[in-house]
Formats: structure tokens, C-alpha cells, sequence
């Protein structure tokens, strides 16, 4: 709320949407992951992180970044969207999910001025994946995505 006093106008959007808790598809005494534990981290992460940057966006689309100003949507994936652990299949696709939905949205928002990036975590400390990162948060602030398919 103080932000939003001392910064009228929306800039900036950080999903952190992280909910994560491990269990594999079948325990070791047989029994399924009941499909409530997967919809749940499902709806948190993915579905959720969707509804706020649809709705944060759907604001920004009425009115246009004043000169130089930048704004952006920042989604918070992990390194396991693209190497999960034994136990994290519900988080690695919720998490998936996030940098799936990037490059679709980088393209539809660059009409308004709103840069849409995945903040991959853990994962800046892998080179491969720093540069992927950088290389779409260029692409984006550049608005060069309209017709990419990615490096």
C-alpha cells in the first residue's frame, strides 16, 4: 500500500507465487497423489500468477508509458521447471507453466509498452539460463518479439 502512495501509477509487477510441497505421483506404499494436492499447487502458482498479470495488465493497457518509462511483469519460475527432482513433478509444471506462458505474453503486451520476463531463481547461477534470460529481457525491452521463435 505505501507503494502505491508513493508511486501512483503501476509500473511493476513481481509474481512470487511459490507453493511447493513434494510428493511423487505414486508413494512407496502404492498410493496416488490425490489430484487435489496437484490442482491446488497448480492453481496457486499458474493459475494465480495468470489472474494477477492479466489483471495488472488489463490496468496498463488503458494509457501509454510516459517517454523513457518502462514497465514490466516479472514471473518467478524455477530451475525446476526445466530440471525438476524426484518429488517436485506438481511444482516443476506449475513452474513450467511460467516460462511457457512468457514468450506468448511478451508478444501480445509489447503493444503496451509491458515487458513480460520469467526470474528462473536458482537458476541465474547456471550461465545457460543467465543468458537465456537476458537475451528475452532484451528481446522484450527492444520489442523485438512480434515474430521470434526464440534463440
Amino acid at each position: 500500500m505505501r507503494a502505491r502512495v508513493s508511486q501512483p501509477k503501476d509500473r511493476i509487477l513481481v509474481n512470487c507465487a511459490s507453493l511447493g510441497p513434494p510428493g511423487k505421483p505414486i508413494g512407496r506404499d502404492g498410493r496416488v497423489l490425490p489430484l487435489r494436492d496437484f490442482a491446488r499447487t497448480i492453481n496457486i502458482n499458474l493459475i494465480g500468477s495468470f489472474n494477477m498479470l492479466s489483471k495488472f495488465a488489463a490496468r496498463l493497457s488503458y494509457g501509454r508509458a510516459a517517454g523513457e518509462e518502462r514497465r514490466v511483469i516479472i514471473n518467478t519460475a524455477s530451475v525446476a521447471a526445466f530440471d525438476g527432482l524426484i518429488g517436485q513433478a506438481t511444482y516443476a509444471v506449475s513452474k513450467g507453466g511460467i516460462v511457457g506462458i512468457t514468450l506468448p505474453l511478451a508478444r501480445e503486451f509489447v503493444r503496451y509498452g509491458i515487458r513480460v520476463i520469467p526470474n528462473p531463481k536458482t537458476s541465474l547461477t547456471n550461465p545457460r539460463l543467465t543468458r537465456l534470460v537476458q537475451y528475452w529481457s532484451r528481446r522484450c525491452r527492444n520489442r523485438e518479439v512480434a515474430n521470434d521463435n526464440g534463440p
